[in-house]
């Protein structure tokens, strides 16, 4: 057998969300999805790619994380169900105004690609690159 080494790493507990963050981040979100992505997605969409139509986009949290989310409608027959849900971009609370971006890869895994921004920024980033939309 081969002599593993293990390495001590610094690992400080992340940081809870605060309340007021959680319902501030929360309705400029929805305010984001209202104002730029339904319409964008929901309103004019060719329902022939992936045999999916999207029906409704909505935003949760679940620990340190925020999550943008699509509900997508089938309309193949062979569908085991007539609905499914799927997260497409998320947010990770690092520190006051800070979070880092992930999109969902097709391997079922988050993929981080930018850290440290403002939610500004992320929404930003959300809107204009493919990566992060449903």
């Amino acid at each position: 057998m081969m002599n593993e080494r293990y390495t001590w790493v610094f690992d400080p507990p992340k940081k809870k969300v605060p309340d007021n963050t959680k319902r501030s981040v929360k309705e400029r979100c929805d305010r984001f999805l209202d104002s730029t992505l339904r319409q964008k997605f929901i309103n004019e969409q060719d329902a022939t790619i992936r045999n999916m139509k999207v029906v409704a986009l909505y935003t949760k949290w679940r620990g340190n994380f925020f999550y943008f989310k699509a509900k997508f409608e089938s309309n193949h027959p062979d569908a085991i169900s007539p609905f499914i849900e799927e997260g497409f971009a998320r947010l990770e609370y690092v520190d006051e105004e800070r979070f880092n971006l992930s999109y969902f890869r097709h391997t079922g895994k988050w993929w981080e690609v930018h850290g440290g921004l403002t939610l500004d920024e992320c929404l930003d980033i959300i809107s204009g690159h493919q990566l992060f939309q449903p």
